[in-house]
């Protein structure tokens, strides 16, 4: 429907775009009012919808590189519990699980010449 409520203004598009010339140029000049009109809207709404289709393609691929996935069915995977393998003696609440980057306490305690065998937390 056009602006003016008018159901020929629909297909204004087309009917412009069929009487344009060889060259594919539209003579803008010679289009009454009400038809540019008509053809605004109709330009309008067709560059709405291909921005919400684009739109939407970038919000898939922005979910997919992100690692979301849309529907997720499964239940969350659940991480086991690492307990730590070694104590610090001075702090005892400095602890580490053995994986990772070593700590800077474990570090100076292998600089001053401990073993990791020292600080092992014994299971009893």
């Amino acid at each position: 429907m056009s602006r003016y409520g008018r159901q020929e203004d629909s297909n204004i598009l087309q009917q412009i775009l069929a009487t344009a010339s060889k060259d594919n140029k539209i003579d803008l000049k010679s289009i009454s009012i009400d038809e540019l009109w008509a053809l605004h809207e109709q330009i309008a709404s067709i560059l709405s919808a291909n921005m919400r289709a684009k739109k939407a393609k970038i919000e898939k691929l922005i979910d997919k590189l992100e690692g979301k996935a849309l529907n997720r069915s499964g239940p969350y995977r659940r991480y086991r519990i690492v307990h730590p393998k070694f104590r610090n003696a001075e702090p005892p609440h400095q602890t580490w699980s053995g994986r990772g980057r070593q700590p800077h306490w474990m570090r100076d305690l292998l600089a001053r010449g401990k073993s990791l065998e020292d600080v092992r937390i014994r299971s009893e």
